[in-house]
């Protein structure tokens, strides 16, 4: 909780720097948005879905997918690219490369896409936003 609140604070005194400051806003003004938020919780219910299928299908087999933990953990590192092949062997050949193409498919091509498409819309209006938000800041402290 402290880490937290410190954290909080330190985004808050970074806003006051003018070369920082509007793109931190905007940022955070982003992330807050319905849109990416919707996002985010896409992406996460997929990756626990994609986790449970993996887990139930591959987990008997391999100790990397054995529990709902491991499997999440196994998925962010497949997803970034790292892929043990060697516990591969061990799982079922035909279910573990359909559920690894489509996870690949799935997660790292369209939810990328969808992503960036998210960010092109919200974050140039966040970032209008968050300079006429500064801007008053700074006044409203010189006052």
């Amino acid at each position: 909780v402290v880490a937290l609140r410190a954290g909080a604070r330190l985004i808050v005194e970074l806003t006051l720097l003018p070369g920082l400051g509007p793109m931190l806003v905007a940022v955070t003004a982003t992330l807050r948005n319905l849109s990416v938020l919707l996002y985010l919780g896409l992406l996460g219910g997929m990756l626990l879905l994609f986790a449970f299928a993996f887990n139930i299908s591959v987990g008997p087999n391999s100790p990397t997918f054995s529990t709902m933990s491991f499997s999440v953990v196994a998925l962010f590192q497949i997803a970034l690219g790292e892929v043990s092949f060697i516990e591969a062997d061990r799982a079922p050949r035909a279910l573990s490369t359909i559920l690894f193409v489509l996870f690949i498919l799935i997660v790292g091509v369209v939810t990328l896409n969808l992503f960036v498409g998210v960010l092109l819309d919200v974050y140039p209006a966040a970032k209008r936003a968050s300079e006429a938000d500064w801007e008053e800041l700074l006044t409203d402290m010189m006052e």
